[in-house]
């Protein structure tokens, strides 16, 4: 992996694995990612993002489990599995569409996964999971929406429990678009917008 200077270790070398070893987290472990999402910036301050937590002792671990979708049964593995949720109405005032809700709930996410980098845990978000049968399932108001899965642990060297596919990501080198191609401004006439 290239070295970058100018960004901080917990970005430049957050991964998101997916074998994961027996070890549980500790609940100060635990407390300490969900800490870190709870200082995540939000539009109007609302904090819209709640977490539902689901260690392997909790008895609806199996229930939250049966939801994931397609190649995410390795996520069964990872010591908690957490629904990053979010409310789709501002709650103080107005009561008026909170666009930003998701946007919002992905900081969170994100102050989350850099917090478990820091501290040698391992997060991997998914989006294949069945978002309605979980909302239906677990009584989610209308204006409650599930944002992402993230599966959270310890990361493993064993492979052995993956797919010869997902062995061979797991293998592979970290990759990332060159910045050039993320800029829309030589795409868009900006200068014709002012």
């Amino acid at each position: 992996m290239s070295s970058t200077p100018s960004l901080l270790s917990e970005i430049q070398e957050r991964w998101s694995p997916r074998a994961f070893r027996a070890e549980a987290l500790s609940a100060a472990q635990l407390e300490s990612l969900l800490e870190a999402a709870r200082w995540a910036p939000s539009c109007r301050n609302e904090q819209p993002w709640r977490f539902l937590v689901f260690g392997r002792d909790n008895a609806a671990r199996t229930q939250i489990e049966s939801y994931l979708t397609g190649g995410n049964y390795w996520a069964k593995a990872a010591s908690h599995l957490v629904v990053v949720c979010t409310f789709t109405h501002f709650d103080a005032g107005s009561g008026d569409p909170n666009r930003h809700g998701f946007y919002d709930a992905g900081a969170a996410a994100m102050a989350l996964s850099l917090q478990a980098q820091h501290l040698g845990i391992a997060v991997h978000q998914m989006a294949g999971f069945d978002h309605a049968q979980l909302a239906q399932d677990l009584r989610f108001p209308d204006h409650v929406k599930a944002v992402t899965m993230m599966a959270l642990g310890f990361q493993s060297d064993d492979l052995s429990d993956l797919s010869a596919k997902h062995q061979q990501v797991e293998q592979g080198p970290r990759q990332r678009k060159p910045l050039e191609q993320l800029s829309l401004q030589d795409t868009l006439d900006v200068d014709g917008l002012f």
